[in-house]
């Protein structure tokens, strides 16, 4: 799910219909369960972002130290112009970390990562917001109270 797509459900969900603040509440349980469900699935992806994330780490690793097969430099699909057919090229073992942090693959692995992890932040907020919303209600209540005199 897009987070766009989550923000339009909670941009609908999130209003608190102050003409039918009574009813407001029996809402909670069912948002809590919606928006869960949604956490759920979303942190399922992270996970596997992270995973893909971490394999394309020890690959890239393993290519730049050159520890990788010419066949399976091929079979990811990377580019063999810079490398000799023989002999891989190899990094040395303390430019390592700047080849790793310049790979266009890794960048791209660590922003999906990234936009999937403020993704799961975000949702995560929303579920606070539900757990908070029965406090938001009773103050509005009592304000609705307050400022009628007392009486409902």
């Amino acid at each position: 799910m897009k987070t766009e797509e989550i923000t339009e459900l909670w941009k609908k969900d999130g209003k608190i219909n102050m003409l039918e603040i009574d009813n407001e509440s029996s809402k909670i349980s069912s948002l809590h369960e919606k928006y869960y469900r949604i956490y759920l699935g979303e942190v399922r992806v992270l996970e596997a972002c992270q995973h893909q994330h971490k394999k394309l780490f020890k690959l890239k690793r393993e290519y730049y130290k050159g520890d990788l097969s010419v066949e399976e430099i091929d079979r990811q699909g990377w580019d063999t112009s810079e490398l000799q057919k023989t002999k891989p090229k190899r990094v040395l073992k303390e430019d390592l970390g700047i080849w790793l942090d310049a790979d266009n693959d890794l960048i791209v692995s660590h922003i999906k990562k990234d936009n999937q992890k403020s993704k799961v932040d975000y949702i995560e907020s929303i579920i606070k917001m539900i757990g908070n919303r029965s406090y938001h209600l009773s103050t509005a209540m009592n304000w609705i109270i307050w400022t009628n005199g007392g009486k409902v």
